[in-house]
């Protein structure tokens, strides 16, 4: 039964490639904060976020301004504005449109838990029929936008002081 058991929470602990978690908005003006919940067994996985949204011809504009706030298992808040640039429309008016745009890469969440996250426009918007956090596990190669966040003054300077110590042995003089 043990082994049942411990087999059980390795399947359940392990991220899917894939999770997508979307709520309504409501449907005609969207002003308040819709509110979704990221159920987390897995803490050591890292992933790629990203915003979907999904609108009709009734909205207009190629940008959607957001507040974004995540709450954590251990009710840790996290909260940001934040600008979402959306592609033009591809369907028919009749269809809507459902984007999918990067927002956070390698995250791992932390906690085992319940998170939360909370979308609020910075103004009502009208046509946006719903909003959500897809998840995907991160890929192992290094992307181009990871490797220029590790381009930082900081990092570089980090990186030189740490190979000049290497090369010189500790002390200054080389």
């Amino acid at each position: 039964r043990s082994i049942i058991a411990i087999a059980g929470m390795l399947v359940t602990s392990c991220l899917s490639p894939h999770q997508t978690v979307v709520t309504d908005t409501g449907g005609g003006t969207w002003s308040e904060s819709a509110e979704i919940e990221i159920p987390n067994a897995d803490t050591v996985t890292p992933r790629d976020l990203y915003i979907v949204v999904r609108y009709n011809d009734s909205f207009r504009d190629d940008t959607l301004r957001l507040t974004i706030r995540t709450i954590s298992p251990d009710s840790l808040v996290f909260e940001e504005s934040y600008t979402l640039g959306l592609p033009p429309r591809r369907h028919p008016a009749a269809l809507a449109e459902e984007a999918s745009v990067p927002y956070r890469r390698h995250v791992i969440f932390p906690d085992s838990g319940i998170y939360r996250m909370a979308f609020t426009p910075a103004m009502p918007v009208r046509g946006v029929e719903a909003i959500g956090i897809n998840q995907q596990k991160s890929e192992q190669n290094r992307s181009e936008e990871h490797t220029s966040e590790l381009q930082t003054r900081q990092y570089l300077v980090s990186r030189l002081l740490l190979e000049k110590k290497k090369r010189g042995g500790g002390g200054g003089g080389g």
